[in-house]
């Protein structure tokens, strides 16, 4: 049971608490519920109350002590489920959120000014978090009053239709013109990052974006009292503070302004993308699709994002009636991992029915896992630009997420005044648990895999392939046992007819010219004789292949030809696949390519293969190994190359092909078909395959290659 008497309580209650001067009040609902906003107007901050919050704020008039206050709500029957570490958590809040003030400095360290608390968040935020600092420039509240009265129609029904007009089109033109698109892209992608035109134009865009918040957020009453530049990885980006809507009582006014952002920087997309589709080649076209596609993609995947604290988190925080959503979420996690094991409960976070739960938990998961990709991607984006900067950040982002908070839980838990009235042995069971995870983690050996993508594949004696380029004359076999020389389908080219036909004229015009030169001289007798003798070995050539455009089994067994091969008429060319002979003995190969940084495991600690093809993944089958050659992919002319042995190629280049065979296969589907393959290796603790997973990062990036050139 929880203990309701308080160590800190004999340092408060002869505390007496005040209103602070420059508060107001706001009464909002909050799913159904009644809840008041208390706006610190000197701070520009905000603290949501609940109502028996609210209540006690009545009793904070500065004349009554905080054991007073308790004493007296105790006989008037008021919170009586509130107990004193219930009450000074309430009343701390408060204080954190300069909603009170007290007559002296509290005599706690449990009780920190709200202002200095602020401060110091603050001032600890710019050290540790280099990726984001924000520059205060000016208050644009006046301007932005102005611009409000001088641009009435953008708050009219006319502009919204004519927003639509213009940026849903570019919906469907975007999916027509996809492939001009992505080339567009691919063309573009590296100029991007070094042209400072283009970044002027992101802060140009950026700066329409954040103008949309503050006019909006000026037309529904709310002060915007700042703007500068937030430097978010080192790029510039204008800002403004909008908080001041937490006062607006609508939810829907302040998705709005939420909202406006977004909506401003897609007209300013599709305008690029009408300019992009209008102009040909040049500088214009280059800009204007640049344009598009940066407001598109950081309005997209980040603005519109829910879970990163940008302008979705905040539409969905209202929409939902849940402010404070990942502040909530991340204390009700951390709520229930205390009680469980046993340790007292800070802050607490009220959770009103299931469906509340299940959103709290489900945020929490969703935006810790891609606060974790996205982090992670910065890092290798900058370690590809500056090794120093990026490995840095990288050192950082461990002392951030792993150092600090494991002393902070080694702190909390030596410090035992913060221990409950103990429910049994839990914080034993915790100890027990944090020591058996660690040790599982740097002991353990656990199952050591790697999955490659693959190709089926046969050999070339299964394989039915067109000798010419031609149209078939009959329907092939399909479907059925033949035997070593069967005939399977009949393959005819026309130019091979016309070729006989003109070799035949020529040899009827080299007989004549050597009727007529047989009374001249024997040079140029022998000049026609060697002639003849050419055409007529060309012509024996040609009649060789012309007959040999039947195709036969080279082995018996069960021929299936392909569908696209089963139709008179229909035209391979040479050297086509056209379908396959299964025999009892036919092994079914897959072939997968893998990099450099798997060359060791898969060539000294493979213990098993396993092979899955898809659609049917959920059937697996054991393969062997049969050869593993080094290849790339060579790039030449306008596409990709045949794949050649490179022995001299740079390790962080060089590729390898893996050959496997599955043994005992009878129902099998199309060469060329997807496979999956899993690779087994030794088994490998779990810090062991982190270390591996991290030196191959390191061999992919930078093997062979001067890392702070």
């Amino acid at each position: 049971m929880t203990n309701p008497f308080s160590q800190d309580w004999h340092h408060v209650k002869g505390l007496r608490p005040r209103l602070a001067p420059h508060v107001r009040f706001n009464r909002h609902k909050y799913r159904g519920e009644t809840a008041y906003v208390v706006q610190d107007a000197q701070g520009g901050h905000f603290l949501k109350l609940e109502p028996e919050a609210y209540r006690l704020l009545w009793w904070c008039t500065g004349e009554q002590t905080v054991g007073e206050i308790a004493a007296a709500l105790a006989r008037g029957g008021e919170q009586q489920a509130l107990n004193q570490n219930q009450l000074l958590l309430l009343i701390n809040s408060l204080y954190e959120g300069n909603a009170i003030v007290f007559d002296r400095n509290p005599d706690t360290h449990s009780f920190v000014s709200g202002t200095v608390r602020q401060k110091r968040k603050q001032f600890f935020s710019r050290l540790i978090n280099p990726l984001s600092q924000k520059v205060h420039l000016w208050n644009p509240d006046r301007f932005l009053r102005r611009l409000d009265r001088a641009l009435p129609f953008l708050k009219s029904s006319l502009f919204s239709m004519a927003w639509a007009v213009l940026v849903l089109p570019v919906l469907l033109l975007t999916y027509l013109y996809w492939d001009d698109v992505l080339y567009e892209m691919q063309r573009s992608f590296d100029s991007v990052l070094s042209n400072p035109g283009l970044l002027v134009a992101f802060i140009l865009v950026k700066l329409v974006h954040e103008l949309g918040h503050g006019i909006v957020a000026r037309h529904y009453g709310a002060s915007v009292t700042d703007m500068g530049i937030n430097f978010i990885v080192f790029a510039p980006i204008p800002y403004v503070d909008a908080s001041a809507t937490w006062a607006l009582r609508n939810k829907y006014q302040r998705a709005k302004v939420a909202a406006a952002g977004m909506f401003a920087e897609l007209m300013v997309s599709s305008a690029a993308f009408y300019i992009w589709l209008s102009v040909e080649g040049g500088m214009v076209s280059y800009y204007a699709f640049n344009i598009f596609l940066m407001s598109s993609v950081t309005t997209l995947f980040f603005n519109a994002n829910p879970l990163v604290k940008f302008d979705g988190y905040y539409i969905l925080s209202d929409l939902i009636e849940m402010p404070n959503l990942k502040k909530r979420s991340d204390g009700y996690i951390a709520q229930v991992v205390s009680r469980f094991f046993g340790l007292r409960v800070g802050t607490k976070t009220d959770v009103a029915d299931g469906r509340e739960r299940r959103i709290l938990v489900s945020y929490f998961v969703l935006s810790q896992l891609y606060r974790v990709v996205i982090i992670a991607t910065i890092v290798l984006f900058l370690l590809d630009i500056h090794f120093v900067i990026g490995s840095l950040l990288a050192a950082l982002t461990i002392l951030m997420w792993i150092v600090i908070p494991f002393f902070k839980l080694l702190d909390f838990l030596v410090q035992r005044h913060r221990l409950r009235d103990i429910r049994g042995g839990r914080i034993y069971l915790g100890y027990t648990t944090a020591v058996i995870l660690i040790a599982c983690f740097f002991l353990v050996p656990v199952p050591h895999r790697a999955v490659l993508s693959g190709v089926l594949d046969l050999p070339d004696d299964a394989t039915v392939r067109s000798p010419v380029s031609g149209a078939l004359t009959a329907l092939p076999v399909t479907d059925r046992s033949v035997a070593e020389g069967d005939l399977l389908v009949a393959v005819n080219d026309p130019s091979l007819v016309h070729e006989i036909k003109r070799l035949e004229a020529r040899l009827r015009e080299l007989r004549t010219r050597q009727f007529d030169v047989l009374n001249r001289s024997a040079v140029e007798q022998k000049i026609i004789e060697d002639e003849i003798k050419y055409a007529k070995s060309l012509l024996a050539e040609i009649e060789t292949r012309a007959a040999s455009q039947d195709v036969r089994s080279q082995k018996a067994g069960e021929v299936i030809i392909d569908p696209a091969f089963q139709t008179r008429g229909a035209f391979a060319t040479r050297g086509q696949r056209m379908g396959y002979v299964l025999s009892e003995n036919t092994r079914v190969y897959v072939k997968a390519e893998f990099p450099q940084t798997l060359f060791g495991l898969v060539n000294s600690e493979l213990q098993g293969v396993e092979v899955r093809f898809v659609p049917d993944i959920g059937t697996e089958f054991v393969a062997e190994r049969l050869s593993l050659i080094p290849i790339e992919i060579v790039e030449d002319g306008g596409g990709k190359g045949g794949k050649t042995r490179r022995d001299d190629a740079s390790p962080s280049m060089r590729r390898y092909e893996l050959t496997v065979a599955v043994p005992d296969f009878n129902d099998l589907p199309r060469p060329g078909t997807g496979a999956r393959v899993r690779l087994s290796f030794e088994d490998e603790t779990l810090y062991g395959q982190v270390v591996l997973a991290l030196k191959q990062l390191f061999i992919s990036r930078f093997g062979g290659q001067g890392v702070f050139g």
